[in-house]
């Protein structure tokens, strides 16, 4: 009697060990293979106790049989929690990929069952296609170091008060609307208020009017403020910007060193 070994039958320990991360808000799962196909240990944690991570990887080595110093290759999905999960795993000697989400192939025509056993089975079957040299199968984000991160958050906090005041004037526009008033959104906005008569001449209700009036006093000076001091910031960092670079254009170095600053990055 013949016994028949398949040529792709490999009986020799794992080399290392795939992490896959399910961030929650309140929870961490974790899902440890050593290879597609195979069905992953799952281990909970509460979310952001990096303490435990050692543990857990350590008692995934002994289950999966994987040497103890062999190394350990991570992902997870790009979202809320940002990058600095990625910057600490780097840090621990882990090869970590934050990947894009939208970019994850999916079978759209199949029905999946939206569980943290089958996403992180799916993530860890597709790192371990990327482990092979398959980087098809996802798309890998450019984590920004951390003076590039900081670096967007001036023109990001100068969005978001362009937002709020969007907010503010539609509050303050739709509060007319209901009277049948129009007025210009601007310095002289509580004067004309004083001043405006409905369409039979009857003055503003109390009631409303004061609404009108603690909406923009309570909101438009204080966005106001906030965005001509971001304002500032911006002119200032650009300046610094430009600066340099005309400082150093005459020289090779110069222009070398100019061209990797993007004044935009404050912009992005």
């Amino acid at each position: 009697m013949e016994t028949m070994t398949c040529a792709g039958e490999c009986s020799a320990p794992p080399t290392y060990l795939l992490l896959a991360f399910e961030l929650g808000e309140r929870w961490w799962k974790l899902g440890f293979a050593v290879g597609a196909g195979q069905r992953p240990r799952i281990r909970r944690i509460a979310a952001g106790a990096v303490q435990l991570l050692s543990e857990e990887i350590a008692r995934a080595k002994t289950r999966l049989r994987v040497p103890a110093g062999a190394p350990v290759i991570s992902c997870y999905e790009a979202g809320r929690d940002g990058f600095w999960l990625h910057r600490y795993l780097l840090a621990r000697g882990l090869a970590n990929h934050v990947v894009d989400s939208s970019s994850i192939e999916v079978n759209r025509r199949a029905r999946r069952a939206k569980t943290d056993r089958l996403d992180l089975a799916g993530l860890l079957s597709l790192l371990a296609r990327y482990r092979q040299g398959d980087h098809r199968v996802w798309r890998v984000v450019r984590v920004p170091t951390v003076a590039e991160e900081d670096a967007r958050h001036l023109h990001r906090t100068w969005e978001t008060l362009q937002q709020d005041r969007t907010r503010l004037m539609n509050r303050l526009k739709g509060l007319l609307a209901t009277l049948g008033v129009r007025l210009p959104i601007d310095g002289r906005f509580l004067e004309r208020l004083a001043t405006t008569r409905l369409w039979d001449g009857a003055p503003i209700p109390d009631g409303i009017r004061q609404r009108l009036t603690r909406v923009e006093s309570n909101g438009g000076i204080t966005i106001a403020a906030a965005c001509r001091s971001v304002d500032h910031e911006l002119a200032r960092a650009l300046a610094v910007c430009i600066r340099f670079m005309c400082v150093h254009r005459k020289t090779e170095r110069g222009l070398a060193q100019a061209s990797q600053i993007r004044p935009l990055a404050f912009l992005s």
